[in-house]
């Protein structure tokens, strides 16, 4: 192996890792965010009396101990994954496609939570 490639191997390596950590930070806001905002939702909806929309609701109906430990649970995948798997490129891949999913997943959650909304401030313009 020649000097060139080393330095791509390490290179890989590094933004395998860098991009492990984003992710895993990611992953952290993402899980908090069900535990500290889906209880304010439930409430305003019982407040209103107003039914949420179907996404919404599903959302609303799962714990947010479960988003928690869903999000911990890959978490410690990908760092462990750092570990069993050598080739890098593979790494970077992987952590690439997880923060994106990552992002996605959270993107939809509060977009689901906020358009909920909608019923409830059409609710308030009319009285």
């Amino acid at each position: 192996m020649n000097k060139t490639t080393k330095q791509q191997g390490k290179g890989i390596a590094v933004a395998s890792i860098v991009l492990m950590c984003v992710a895993v930070i990611i992953s952290l806001v993402a899980s908090i965010s069900p535990l500290l905002v889906a209880p304010r939702f439930r409430k305003v909806f019982e407040e209103q009396g107003i039914e949420s929309p179907l996404v919404s609701a599903i959302l609303l109906s799962i714990p947010g101990i479960v988003y928690l430990a869903l999000f911990l649970t890959m978490c410690a995948g990908l760092i462990i994954k750092e570990w069993l798997i050598r080739n890098k490129s593979i790494t970077l891949a992987v952590n690439i496609i997880v923060a994106f999913l990552i992002i996605g997943f959270h993107g939809l959650y509060v977009i689901a939570l906020f358009l909920s909304l909608s019923p409830l401030l059409g609710s308030v313009g009319h009285r």
